[in-house]
């Protein structure tokens, strides 16, 4: 087993399987209200011969609903038989699945993935899918999570509708372990703290994902030189026919290339630029705000007044107080 020093509820299964029923009390909830692994039964079919360890469920704050990532269920199976099929389209949640021995196979959007040692999926509940162990005894560990940032999170790993990672176990299970110490423990900021561990795990997955290889082999070299040269230059007036010029890009592909990289225009990513080094002169230095605009290349006064309030949401005086 292992996670053998945590504090896990063991379940043996002989031998149950379900084919695709739904209680009435059941229906309708999503996982948090459910309780337990077990609750994640919804217009599913499935059949389980070995031994799970589940970690209890903790209450969820309304905060941390709407705000953060986070556990709806962490299970680890060493399973002989075993399969799962979900259809339900209204199952609000993600799932991470990682294997440490033996091997699982997974079918999602038409096609079939190998989960062998190292290996796992990522994805999202809401589509129709199934997994099933194919070498014995399957021992895997499968989270459900979710949260405010999770769709944009899912959305990055699966942009090119690759699911599938992998990942040492010797570098990939301690990062596991330290999620579900936050889960058992009773710590200050604890939803924060478990919010930010699943945030790493799900970073690190995807900074080693092929899509995130393809992304950054497509950013242009030359895109690469005009950002360094707006960030030590943007406090001259540069317009956007001078970024094109600068850049031997057409005005039309630089805003395209800014959009799908940096998600600002050009001219955007210029003023954010601008008002972030506005920021740190008004609560660095004591010049005043007319100067500090002319600094970061903001020559109307007025125009700057305007500016740092609709992109920070209070005035620059404001700002310089708080």
């Amino acid at each position: 087993m292992h996670f053998q020093n945590f504090h896990l509820l063991r379940t043996d299964f002989s031998s149950i399987e379900l084919e695709d029923q739904m209680s009435d009390t059941q229906e309708g909830m999503n996982p948090t209200e459910q309780g337990n692994t077990m609750s994640y039964i919804q217009n599913t079919a499935y059949h389980l011969e070995g031994v799970s360890w589940t970690a209890g469920n903790k209450p969820l704050s309304s905060y941390a609903r709407d705000r953060l990532l986070y556990i709806q269920s962490f299970t680890y199976y060493e399973v002989l038989r075993y399969y799962t099929r979900r259809s339900n389209q209204n199952f609000h949640s993600f799932l991470l699945k990682y294997t440490y021995e033996g091997e699982g196979e997974l079918t999602y959007k038409g096609k079939k993935y190998s989960l062998g040692p190292d290996q796992g999926f990522i994805i999202d509940c809401n589509v129709p899918h199934e997994y099933r162990a194919v070498k014995i005894p399957w021992k895997h560990v499968e989270i459900h999570f979710s949260g405010a940032p999770a769709i944009d999170i899912y959305r990055q790993f699966s942009s090119d509708d690759i699911v599938c990672f992998e990942q040492p176990s010797d570098f990939f299970h301690p990062e596991l372990e330290k999620l579900l110490t936050l889960h058992e423990s009773l710590l200050p900021y604890q939803e924060l703290q478990i919010s930010h561990q699943l945030e790493q795990i799900l970073l690190t997955i995807l900074l080693h994902s092929d899509s995130y290889r393809r992304a950054v082999q497509q950013i242009p070299e030359n895109l690469h030189y005009l950002i360094t040269y707006l960030e030590h230059n943007y406090m001259q007036p540069l317009t956007l026919d001078y970024m094109a010029e600068f850049s031997n890009i057409s005005k039309y592909h630089l805003c395209r290339l800014f959009q799908k990289h940096l998600g600002f225009s050009p001219n955007e990513y210029l003023i954010q630029l601008r008002i972030e080094n506005a920021k740190r002169l008004l609560k660095d230095t004591t010049l005043p705000a007319n100067k500090i605009a002319s600094m970061v290349g903001i020559s109307d006064e007025n125009y700057f007044y305007r500016l740092f309030r609709s992109r920070v949401g209070v005035s620059a005086k404001a700002f310089r107080k708080g």
